[in-house]
């Protein structure tokens, strides 16, 4: 048996401040909050004790913000996949 977890990206930064979007970069690709990336340590310390043998991520910048987090709890590459996009 295999178990496939899927997970959300935490918080985004546009979420917490709208006005976020009027000076940025990538106002499409908005990175995630201070909270979201509470969040995502915290997804990665629930996930910690699971066999996790791979991470896909969409190419979002927050996706990858989120994942980033496990992986390096985890010592494992992330896969991009942009199949996974909006």
């Amino acid at each position: 048996m295999r178990t496939v977890w899927l997970i959300r990206h935490g918080n985004r930064a546009d979420f917490v401040d709208p006005s976020w979007k009027l000076t940025a970069e990538r106002p499409h690709d908005p990175p995630l909050s201070p909270d979201g990336v509470v969040q995502a340590r915290e997804t990665a310390s629930f996930l910690a004790g699971e066999p996790v043998d791979h991470l896909f991520t969409s190419p979002f910048l927050r996706t990858v913000e989120t994942a980033a987090c496990l992986a390096e709890r985890l010592n494992l590459p992330i896969n991009i996949e942009h199949g996974l996009c909006e």
